[in-house]
């Protein structure tokens, strides 16, 4: 089916490709990047914001974004990718350069924020990065909920979590 839908040849196909589980792999790892790449690409347009309160804003507005109900095909594809990474050790080591290669993006743009002073500058970037990659899963939770906590508090948490680990303080 998969030679049938692509046009390719089998052993062009089987030139890129040890074997079906590797090109699944290899798809699942596409999938996983595509929201990653979305995530810097947006981090990194932050970078134009006019002073602190722009950023603060833009941060905010793509906090919600990335709890969104619309988002929650992507989170789920993602824990499922995770998941499966822990039964097969290719996807995991892929996985594993995949998501190193995110986090150090996205800890450089949290340095670079930091530099501005729209970030807290006494807390790790790596560590914030992982932190706001940790609530991002949570998010998982009432996505499987039976009964789903209200979007607009579930928001209120989220930013107020958040607002308090990454901004500093206005003064």
């Amino acid at each position: 089916m998969v030679l049938e839908s692509s046009d390719v040849s089998h052993g062009s196909l089987y030139h890129h490709f040890h074997d079906f589980g590797d090109l699944i792999e290899q798809a699942a790892i596409n999938l996983y990047e595509r929201g990653l790449t979305e995530s810097i690409e947006a981090l990194t347009a932050m970078l134009e914001s006019r002073d602190a309160a722009d950023f603060r804003a833009r941060a905010e507005e793509l906090i919600l974004h990335v709890h969104s109900p619309e988002r929650r095909k992507f989170r789920m594809a993602r824990i499922e990718i995770i998941g499966l990474s822990q039964h097969r050790p290719r996807l995991g080591e892929r996985l594993a350069k995949a998501q190193q290669h995110h986090l150090d993006a996205q800890g450089a743009l949290f340095a670079e924020f930091q530099q501005r002073g729209w970030m807290r500058s006494d807390l790790d970037p790596m560590a914030m990065n992982i932190f706001t990659s940790g609530v991002t899963l949570g998010r998982i939770v009432d996505d499987i909920a039976e009964r789903h906590v209200d979007q607009n508090l579930m928001n209120q948490v989220v930013l107020a979590a958040l607002g308090a680990v990454l901004f500093p303080a206005a003064t």
